[in-house]
């Protein structure tokens, strides 16, 4: 569901754990917009997961994540 450039440069991200100037390089994108698009990639799958789950399993996950982060 997700478009194919974001599933892309994501997935050089978290699953290739290449950093910005390699993603950049492979793109053609500068590392400030390999940056601006990693962090709308994850909105947009932010929203389409939002669509998907189940309302008790996203409050679980923001619960967990607020905790992690204070």
């Amino acid at each position: 569901m997700l478009p194919s450039e974001d599933s892309f440069i994501l997935t050089l991200y978290y699953f290739e754990e290449l950093s910005l100037d390699e993603i950049s390089k492979i793109t053609g994108l500068k590392p400030n917009n390999v940056k601006v698009k990693l962090f709308r990639s994850r909105k947009k799958l932010a929203t389409i997961l939002k669509q998907h789950l189940e309302p008790e399993i996203i409050e679980s996950y923001e619960g967990i994540y607020r905790t992690a982060f204070r």
